[in-house]
């Protein structure tokens, strides 16, 4: 064997890289960078965004600014930065009002959600009205909140079947699960909404109970609020 292939076979890698060079031009033979190893390749985080949620945004109107240990981008994707950020979106979406709703802004529906109600402002402390025909509507005494007309908006109207339970009183509930959702006087510029049908919290409390002498035989009235046989007396 030759001795310059036995130098080659001896001297690994970095010998055989080297350009000869002397054949063609005569000029001396330079050495290549050898291939770094899978042990001596530096090994970075890889910062992967969430598909849970969309960036948040940096700086801006009506964005967003991840604070405090969430800030760096050079901060690796550890579960605790994801956890920082995953606590950062959910303020950002507690604060952020979606579009065409307001804050502040009540929802609600029916059983079946044929019939959904959005009412705007704070509610008003509920009243519960004991007599024949909103026992009969509701299947016990009727819990309601009275609230502007303007501050109603209904979705699902075609559902929406109102029964004129006087001259002057219409009731509606929804044609398809049977929901009691509105008491409506039509000489009275606010309409009554049934407690019931709200989806969250409505920062209410119970107020006082009407129409208590036409209550049923079957309950007790002991909340201590106050109760009158037909309705408050005017100021």
């Amino acid at each position: 064997m030759p001795a310059g292939a036995h130098a080659r076979q001896e001297s690994g890698p970095e010998q055989g890289n080297q350009v000869k060079g002397r054949a063609a031009g005569g000029s001396r033979s330079r050495a290549l960078p050898r291939p770094l190893r899978d042990d001596e390749v530096e090994r970075k985080p890889l910062h992967r965004q969430s598909r849970r949620a969309p960036a948040l945004s940096r700086g801006g109107s009506g964005s967003h600014e991840v604070t405090g240990q969430c800030r760096s981008p050079d901060r690796p994707a550890t579960r605790s930065r994801r956890a920082c950020e995953r606590r950062d979106r959910d303020a950002m979406l507690r604060d952020q009002t979606p579009a065409g709703v307001k804050r502040g802004m009540h929802s609600g529906s029916c059983l079946c959600g044929a019939v959904t109600f959005t009412v705007a402002g704070s509610l008003p402390n509920p009243n519960f009205c004991h007599c024949r025909m909103c026992r009969k509507h509701s299947g016990h005494h009727f819990a309601s909140t009275d609230v502007p007309r303007t501050a109603l908006t209904i979705v699902g109207e075609e559902t929406l079947t109102w029964f004129q339970s006087s001259e002057t009183v219409r009731r509606g509930f929804c044609s398809t699960c049977g929901s009691s959702l509105f008491w409506d006087r039509s000489d009275r510029g606010w309409i009554a909404v049934a407690m019931g049908a709200f989806d969250g919290p409505t920062e209410t409390t119970a107020n006082l109970h009407i129409y208590v002498a036409d209550k049923g035989d079957y309950y007790e009235i002991a909340d201590g609020l106050p109760q009158y046989d037909t309705v408050p007396p005017r100021d």
